[in-house]
């Protein structure tokens, strides 16, 4: 009976049924996104310091810590970041950018991936420059051009597409050009200027970073010296990502709510214009609890279709976030159920 009911109003229950499974769809889509984001960050955390632990301070190191890095060991890689104004010299065009100048050797975990990918060996061979791609598509910039940091001309060895330290997001607004630190022009460094000076350490295996930390806290507080572990960089992201699914998780939620409420109001006008069916069924002698029956027989199909319709639409956009956040997102998301 229920079914029969639906004869003439099909198309509108369809269309409720579609809002109610677009809601569903939305939180099944992030919060199974959100969870893979999760375990992507752990698994590769790593990756995403580029070492096992680093220093960083505002300015060249003091003496006392020169001496405590010789102390730590392992294999060591320094880099140097700093603002600067980069000049593409073909394009008459000049923007402000981040120099990241390391050594050769640097991330130990993961890679700086580069079009073409022999550009990050060139890097480290003569004046080369990597430059982020988002600057090269904008100022139309091509391999073999020239970019003048400082006083010196670097030639454009390749765009960067990923790079540890850094996202999609981040490179649209803050670009790096990434050079060799033997080839910097050092007036860049001179006084005054605002530079983070790192240092990137692979530890040996039997070393606990976090225990390193411990016993170097008090000379790090002394020296205003920064230290990152693979601990804290996970905590980091996952913080930082982990605001961004919640709120997506809650733009979903409220699509969802706002869309029960929109399918309240919509029965309640499918119910509106049911009165007359519902006059004739108690005339021919149906009870009140038959005639209840009938309509929320409806109500929980169409609650369950939607469900099941979300869960199944939710999956398959789950599948391809990954793919469209690829560019975006620090580390390489699933699309795991």
């Amino acid at each position: 009976m229920a079914w029969r009911d639906t004869m003439g109003s099909r198309r509108r229950l369809a269309l409720y049924l579609c809002s109610m499974a677009t809601g569903v769809a939305a939180v099944v889509a992030i919060s199974s996104f959100g969870l893979n984001l999760e375990g992507a960050i752990d698994s590769e955390a790593q990756v995403l310091l580029g070492a096992d632990m680093s220093l960083e301070r505002n300015r060249p190191f003091e003496s006392a810590t020169e001496a405590l890095i010789d102390s730590i060991g392992g294999a060591q890689v320094r880099r140097v970041s700093c603002a600067s104004m980069a000049l593409f010299t073909r394009q008459r065009a000049a923007r402000l950018v981040t120099i990241r100048a390391s050594e050769p050797g640097y991330p130990f975990y993961g890679t700086i991936e580069t079009d073409p990918p022999s550009a990050r060996i060139a890097l480290h061979r003569g004046q080369h420059a990597l430059v982020d791609g988002s600057v090269m598509r904008a100022y139309s910039v091509q391999l073999g051009d020239s970019v003048q940091v400082g006083s010196i001309r670097y030639r454009v060895a390749g765009s960067v597409v990923s790079a540890p330290r850094s996202s999609g997001m981040a490179r649209l607004v803050n670009p790096a050009v990434y050079l060799d630190l033997a080839q910097i022009d050092t007036s860049l460094l001179a006084r005054g200027a605002r530079a983070t000076y790192e240092v990137y350490f692979r530890v040996d295996g039997d070393v606990d970073t976090e225990s390193l930390r411990n016993d170097m806290q008090n000379h790090l507080d002394t020296y205003e010296v920064g230290l990152d572990t693979i601990e804290e960089e996970k905590e980091a992201w996952g913080e930082a990502l982990g605001i961004m699914a919640t709120f997506l998780g809650l733009v979903g939620f409220l699509a969802l709510v706002l869309g029960g409420l929109g399918i309240g109001s919509a029965l309640h006008v499918h119910m509106t214009k049911r009165l007359g069916a519902i006059a004739a069924l108690r005339c021919l002698g149906a009870t009140t609890g038959r005639t209840f029956a009938v309509y929320l027989a409806q109500a929980l199909a169409l609650g369950l279709l939607a469900g099941i319709a979300g869960c199944v639409l939710g999956v398959s956009v789950q599948q391809l976030l990954p793919v469209v956040t690829r560019d975006v997102l620090p580390v390489n998301v699933s699309g795991r159920l």
